[in-house]
């Protein structure tokens, strides 16, 4: 839309600038009644074109900061680490390529790119202390090992997804 704001506001500056060119060479010949509509007629013309300006302006800053706040949250996916969702919790990824060590919240790490550790509560369910998000005991390994995990993704892959960030 700000661009059409603006080639509207750059056509309505050049029919002022046309009647200005036009006023300085007829000046002579109009009546002062004419000569007063032409000039209240390129004063309209003006001001409008400055309000589309100021509008085009709030537009490109209102998309300038749209800009800036989806770059912040690229930059901040892009810093995660990498990981993957084995079960229901998500565990980051060693130098081989397996995931393993204490697991994260799945939901915090897909959603709001954010590592959250999960915690477990009377032995019973692991907790996110973000999103408050609750997972059975039996569905979260405590500290996955390396060779857990490449066990389980040769026997049942479907249970193992490579999170995006």
């Amino acid at each position: 839309m700000a661009i059409a704001t603006i080639t509207s506001t750059i056509s309505s500056l050049n029919a002022a600038k046309d009647i200005v060119k036009a006023l300085m060479t007829a000046r002579d010949s109009l009546v002062e009644s004419e000569y007063m509509l032409k000039i209240h007629s390129v004063a309209g013309m003006l001001s409008d074109a400055r309000d589309a300006l100021y509008e085009a302006k709030d537009e490109i800053r209102e998309k300038d900061e749209r800009i800036r706040e989806l770059e912040s949250i690229l930059a901040k996916k892009n810093a995660l680490p990498y990981a993957v969702k084995f079960g229901k919790a998500a565990y980051l990824i060693n130098g081989s390529g397996a995931g393993c060590g204490v697991p994260y919240c799945a939901n915090c790490y897909e959603n709001k790119s954010k590592l959250v550790d999960l915690n477990l509560v009377l032995n019973r369910v692991w907790q996110c202390s973000s999103c408050s998000i609750s997972i059975p005991k039996i569905d979260v390994r405590a500290n996955l090992t390396e060779a857990e995990f490449l066990e389980v993704s040769e026997k049942t892959p479907h249970l193992i997804r490579y999170l995006d960030h």
